[in-house]
């Protein structure tokens, strides 16, 4: 199985765990109801596969597609570069041009290591000027980014859109019953027994498990990734409209969805927000548990209806927008 292990079997249940590394992170797979050996093929394609895609479109790597198109190359018309520049493109439309693709000169400009205070409005202006608008222009069987000094960074949606396509690879294989995590972004299909009604997933900086079954969670924020500047915390999430970090207030945002990409998408946007009510529009419909920056959490009615507690209980403090002290 290589550098794929097993992590767990429940007693009683045809339950089998595996973990891996992929993408720069941690990764999991659990299924349900099958036998050893058929979870163990089913992974290792799956890992298989992430690996692939990994080789292909980390910019971390000097020799993958978006690394070169980065350098100003052109490059074969993959087909999994191309669709995830569909989705990226359609992120930017949803989110009204707040996250983009094409947004990485502007965080380098931020997160140089070497820059010791904020940049000054010129700067920022001739970054933005290299972030849009970019696009995949076709030169034969090759393609290459429309604008010099432009760059792509799918860090803010291929891990979602990755784990979207290892449910449908495993969905393929005429499997039911799965949970799949790239650092800590989930998608379940089916559930974990027969007794259960899903596959229980911890709230990310919470106290609450949620029976995910048949759809997918996603986080954002800005708990564990960022940096000092001038005497200020600065985000690793960077609005591509102001060209500016977001504001912290939302330290984080986990969002249900039908897709881990629908869910990612909108998680990163709600965390772009400075303030509650911003966050939860930009959420629309969709569930989600919004952490603030001065301890308040806000649970959305449909997560708070399901879910189960799995430490000290947690005190509603504002009966019907489902508010709770942290």
């Amino acid at each position: 199985m290589g550098t794929v292990t097993a992590i767990d079997r429940e007693p009683g249940e045809a339950v089998h765990g595996f973990a891996f590394h992929v993408l720069g992170g941690a990764g999991r797979v659990r299924f349900a109801g099958i036998g050893r050996e058929a979870a163990e093929a089913a992974v290792i394609a799956a890992v298989e596969w992430l690996r692939a895609v990994e080789r292909k479109l980390s910019r971390f790597r000097p020799d993958s597609l978006v690394a070169r198109l980065n350098r100003g190359d052109a490059v074969p018309a993959d087909a999994d570069l191309s669709a995830l520049w569909r989705e990226a493109a359609d992120m930017e439309r949803r989110t009204q041009g707040r996250l983009a693709a094409t947004v990485l000169p502007l965080w380098q400009l931020w997160h140089d290591p070497l820059r010791r205070e904020p940049p000054g409005p010129a700067e920022l202006a001739a970054a933005a000027a290299r972030c849009r608008p970019v696009h995949l222009l076709p030169e034969g069987p090759l393609v290459r980014l429309s604008r010099p000094g432009a760059a792509v960074d799918f860090g803010g949606l291929g891990k979602e859109w990755c784990v979207d396509r290892v449910a449908d690879l495993l969905g393929q294989r005429g499997l039911r019953n799965f949970l799949v995590e790239l650092a800590g972004d989930v998608a379940a299909r089916g559930r974990s027994s027969e007794r259960q009604p899903g596959w229980w997933v911890l709230l990310p900086g919470s106290r609450w498990a949620w029976p995910l079954a048949d759809a997918a969670l996603a986080t954002s924020g800005h708990r564990m990734r960022g940096r000092e500047l001038g005497g200020v915390r600065i985000s690793h999430l960077i609005d591509a409209r102001s060209g500016r970090p977001a504001p912290g207030a939302v330290l984080s945002a986990t969002v249900l969805g039908a897709t881990c990409l629908e869910a990612g998408i909108a998680a990163s946007d709600a965390a772009l927000a400075g303030e509650a009510g911003v966050a939860l529009e930009r959420l629309g419909d969709l569930p989600g548990l919004l952490q603030m920056e001065h301890g308040d959490c806000i649970l959305h009615p449909t997560l708070a209806q399901g879910v189960r507690v799995v430490g000290p209980a947690v005190r509603p403090t504002e009966a019907g927008s489902a508010r709770f002290a942290a």
